[in-house]
């Protein structure tokens, strides 16, 4: 299984049980990404072919919002994923305009 199907296959549920958990602005993005969540863990970025592009750890829910600098990223379209223990939480689809 390819990070493309992984991302593709795996999340397309979360996105709609769990996209209430996370909120992603501004969308459309330029330099920077706000991501505001209490959830604890890892946040994987993949480009729209599945490729992980950025990966960091989310600040804690204390210290929300986490600032993400997406500046080294081309315009298209990402996928913002949070792991906790290697399990997907959260998935969300964000817009990257230059």
């Amino acid at each position: 299984e390819t990070p493309a199907d992984s991302v593709s296959s795996s999340t397309q549920t979360n996105i709609e049980v769990n996209s209430e958990l996370i909120a992603v602005y501004p969308n459309p993005a330029r330099n920077f990404v706000f991501v505001n969540t209490e959830i604890e863990g890892k946040i994987s970025i993949y480009n729209i072919a599945g490729s992980p592009v950025q990966t960091q750890y989310l600040a804690s829910p204390l210290d929300s919002p986490t600032k993400i600098d997406v500046s080294n990223l081309p315009t298209g379209i990402y996928f913002m994923v949070i792991k906790k223990n290697n399990k997907i939480e959260v998935a969300k689809s964000f817009y990257i305009r230059k």
